[in-house]
C-alpha cells in the first residue's frame, strides 16, 4: 500500500470527524446558549443570544479548516498555507470593512463565515492539487 492512499485516507477521515465534532459542538452551544452567556456574562448579555446563534455555526467550519491547514505543513508545502492565509487576510479585512459597516457585530458574523469558507475551499484545491497528488 501506497503512502499516498493512507494519506488520502486519514485526509477524508479526518475532514469528516473534524467537521462532526464541530457540528456537535455547535448543536450542543446553540441549545445551551442561554446558559452559557448568563453563567459568563449575566443578564445584561441576554439580548446578545440572536448574534451568538450566528456565531456558534462558524464552529465546524473552523474544525474542518484546523484539520486542512495541517496538511499543508508537510513536506515543503508550507508556502501553499502562508498564501492561504494571506489571501483570506485580505478577504476578510475586506469583508468586515463593508459588512460591518452595514450588518454591525451581525457582519462581522457573516464575514467570519464566508472567509472560513473560502479557508477551507483554498485548503483543499492545495490539498487536493499539491500535498494528496
Amino acid at each position: 500500500k501506497n503512502n499516498k492512499d493512507d494519506l488520502r485516507l486519514f485526509y477524508f477521515k479526518g475532514a469528516v470527524v473534524s467537521t462532526a465534532l464541530g457540528v456537535g459542538m455547535s448543536g450542543f452551544l446553540f441549545f445551551f446558549f442561554l446558559f452559557f452567556i448568563y453563567l459568563f456574562y449575566g443578564e445584561k448579555y441576554l439580548l446578545a443570544d440572536s448574534l451568538f446563534k450566528v456565531v456558534v455555526w462558524v464552529i465546524p467550519l473552523f474544525y474542518l479548516n484546523i484539520h486542512l491547514g495541517v496538511f499543508t505543513l508537510l513536506g515543503d508545502f508550507q508556502k501553499y498555507k502562508f498564501y492561504v492565509l494571506l489571501l483570506v487576510t485580505i478577504i476578510s479585512v475586506f469583508f468586515n470593512m463593508v459588512l460591518i459597516e452595514y450588518f454591525g457585530a451581525f457582519g462581522s458574523a457573516y464575514s467570519l463565515f464566508l472567509v472560513l469558507l473560502i479557508m477551507a475551499f483554498a485548503y483543499g484545491y492545495v490539498n487536493k492539487k499539491y500535498v494528496l497528488s
